[in-house]
């Protein structure tokens, strides 16, 4: 499913109201594209949520409360690309931008995906977090939130608010020494700059 038409000149907004919303992958096409997450609504996705480069991905929640909107996607698919990721595409390039202004986020990267980030073939932009509940486990020697394993993440991680519990991805193999990071690196990728505002 795509989300946005390419080379729009206005923001593009994607209201789930839905208990229980299904969807395989959204890929964003245009510029700037919102996600708003209704009170009560669950938005589940089966594989990824996909920005390139000039691209950027709002995630927003109708409030604050304990009712506020769901993002989840499966903890046990190995082929779960994750917001940002994919653990599917052979191309080397760079992702877009995600910003994070609220909601209840419960996600997983797949096989050497971030949660929230790049995967083994792409980085990502700039992650900028406002708000929200996140929770977020990386995929096999990624981190939960930055960069999937051997890859580098040329954008900058900021966080400015949430209550957030990030866990890197475990050890994927006997060749591979280490885990990821919580928030930050893969196994065998350059450092992520992240700051705490």
């Amino acid at each position: 499913m795509y989300l946005g038409t390419e080379n729009s000149e206005v923001d593009e907004f994607y209201v789930v109201d839905e208990e229980e919303a299904n969807v395989k992958s959204l890929f964003v096409r245009g510029p700037n594209v919102h996600i708003i997450l209704c009170d009560g609504a669950k938005l589940h996705f089966e594989k990824e949520i996909k920005a390139y480069e000039g691209h950027t991905i709002y995630i927003h929640a109708q409030s604050s409360g304990s009712s506020m909107g769901k993002l989840v996607n499966n903890s046990d698919n190995d082929e779960s690309g994750g917001l940002g990721g994919s653990d599917d595409n052979m191309e080397v390039e760079r992702g877009g931008n995600i910003e994070i202004h609220g909601g209840n986020l419960d996600l997983y990267g797949g096989n050497d995906c971030a949660a929230i980030g790049g995967n083994y073939t792409q980085s990502v932009g700039d992650i900028s977090i406002f708000d929200g509940h996140i929770k977020v486990v990386g995929g096999d020697a990624s981190a939960g939130i930055g960069a999937g394993k051997n890859t580098h993440n040329y954008g900058n991680i900021n966080i400015y608010d949430g209550v957030i519990d990030a866990t890197g991805g475990p050890v994927a193999n006997i060749l591979y020494e280490a885990g990821g990071a919580g928030i930050g690196g893969g196994c065998g990728g350059l450092g992520v700059q992240a700051a705490m505002m």
